[in-house]
């Protein structure tokens, strides 16, 4: 009787190792499905990651684009308003006072003696 009290402790003691067993391996198979995820969730992490620089990069470009024509258009504004003043004098060359001392002496002798022939009335 005693021989068959310890075979059923045995028997109980398997079957509880089994379980055991089992348990480990259910366990063991979670471990992997969960490592697989994480793996998953580090990929996804590093392609987001990839994809904000690559986002940044090209809102630093479209702001850079955004600054050059703003300069542009105000470079070009200021052109513009530099040459509202100018005069233009027909027949006269652009650049030729430069060869003259004053701005008084290139009309004197450009405008007055050259083109109006008015010698007679400009003393400078």
């Amino acid at each position: 009787m005693a021989a068959n009290l310890d075979s059923q402790k045995l028997d109980d003691l398997l079957t509880k190792m089994n379980a055991l067993l089992e348990l480990k391996n259910d366990t063991l198979v979670k471990i992997n499905k969960l490592e697989k995820i994480q793996n998953t969730i580090v990929k996804a992490w590093a392609d987001s990651n990839s994809v904000c620089k690559s986002h940044r990069r090209e809102l630093r470009r479209k702001c850079t684009v955004q600054r050059l024509t703003s300069k542009r258009q105000k470079i070009e504004e200021l052109e513009n308003r530099s040459k509202q003043n100018n005069m233009v004098i027909c027949g006269v060359e652009e650049g030729s006072e430069r060869d003259h001392n004053s701005m008084e002496e290139f009309i004197g002798a450009a405008i007055f003696q050259g083109l109006m022939n008015l010698e007679r009335y400009w003393k400078p």
